[in-house]
């Protein structure tokens, strides 16, 4: 029986040396890992804008809020260039370039806003860049960046060629154009 005692003590005393082993195996240590994620931002908006005068005619430019620009180009004639520019700034976090342009409805006589917008009388020349477009639709086409903080000037020019129909003298035409900017 003694012997029976010892062999039960004996295997008692390897089972608490292996669950102490297994206690000792199952100790652990970890570290934490923090993350931050944060999203960049797409902001465009008008900065300045300026109209010019000329022998009997005039343009205006003037911010409405820092999304909207109202220019008007008052008693133009043909063969004399009339020109308005506005800056556009990314006040965003990322790069950002023109995704659409949508030439909104003339108002007054369409006739006339078809004139100017199909007869390349209207043109745009971003300042710094080499390159005049004739159409807005090139600008996506162009497909220039603004990066983070940067500006552009957008210089918008009306030429009324010397065969201007006689039917547009006193006419006025109006239109919203709205441009939207995506991430570069």
């Amino acid at each position: 029986m003694r012997t029976r005692k010892t062999s039960m003590l004996f295997l008692v005393a390897v089972v608490a040396l292996t669950l102490v082993g297994t206690s000792y195996a199952a100790w652990t240590s970890s570290i934490a890992i923090n993350n931050t994620v944060s999203t960049g931002t797409v902001d465009v908006q008008i900065t300045d804008a300026n109209g010019y005068s000329y022998n009997y005619g005039y343009t205006s430019a003037t911010i409405i809020n820092p999304y909207t620009v109202d220019m008007n180009w008052t008693n133009i004639y043909p063969n004399q260039i009339f020109q308005t520019d506005f800056t556009i700034t990314n006040t965003g976090t990322l790069p950002v370039q023109v995704q659409s342009i949508n030439v909104g409805d003339w108002g007054g006589n369409t006739d006339f806003g078809n004139y100017i917008y199909g007869n390349d009388c209207m043109w745009v020349h971003i300042y710094g860049h080499d390159f005049y477009l004739n159409a807005l639709s090139d600008i996506i086409s162009y497909g220039f960046t603004i990066a983070p903080g940067a500006s552009i000037t957008v210089h918008v020019n009306i030429n009324l060629p010397s065969d201007c129909p006689n039917e547009f003298q006193g006419t006025s035409v109006g239109n919203t154009v709205t441009c939207t900017f995506v991430q570069a």
